[in-house]
């Protein structure tokens, strides 16, 4: 019996030698989750889709896309506009507001979606039996840093 009491204090022994470290890794790695950016603090932005493909006159498309920023600093919950999709065949911008997207300031850096309604895109020509029209899509930051600029494909417009 006392061999047997022994050996399991030994056995706790090795036990505490193989997972002290062990614990001691864990814990230093959970600690390592500071709130350095993982992302660069300039939005920026990706295409994701335009649906649907093929509209008429009049009708509501969305456009999709990915977004990534380092600080978390983007739209706030104000009528101050941080995205702007621009028609490139008229040049006419829609600005929009963007709803505070930050997270928990200790890991300040969100990616995500954002797709966007556009409601009642019409033809410039009317003898046309359709047009091509593309977006140029841009997104800003609360400290006025602005992304890069993508470009969608053509939407197709009919009357």
């Amino acid at each position: 019996m006392l061999n047997l009491v022994s050996m399991r204090r030994k056995l706790s022994l090795t036990e505490k030698i193989f997972f002290l470290p062990l614990f001691t890794l864990l814990f230093g790695l959970s600690g390592c989750g500071s709130n350095e950016p993982i992302f660069p603090i300039i939005p920026s932005i990706e295409y994701l889709s335009m649906e649907p493909g093929t509209v008429r006159e009049g009708e509501t498309f969305k456009i999709s896309f990915s977004f990534k920023v380092g600080d978390g600093d983007l739209g706030n919950n104000s009528d101050t506009k941080f995205l702007f999709i621009t028609d490139t065949l008229t040049g006419i911008q829609l600005p929009y507001s963007v709803p505070d997207l930050s997270t928990d300031a200790r890991k300040p850096s969100i990616q995500g979606t954002i797709t966007v309604s556009i409601l009642g895109i019409y033809m410039t020509d009317p003898n046309l039996n359709s047009q091509r029209r593309t977006f140029r899509i841009k997104l800003k930051d609360r400290a006025g840093n602005e992304s890069n600029e993508i470009l969608t494909p053509p939407l197709i417009v009919r009357p």
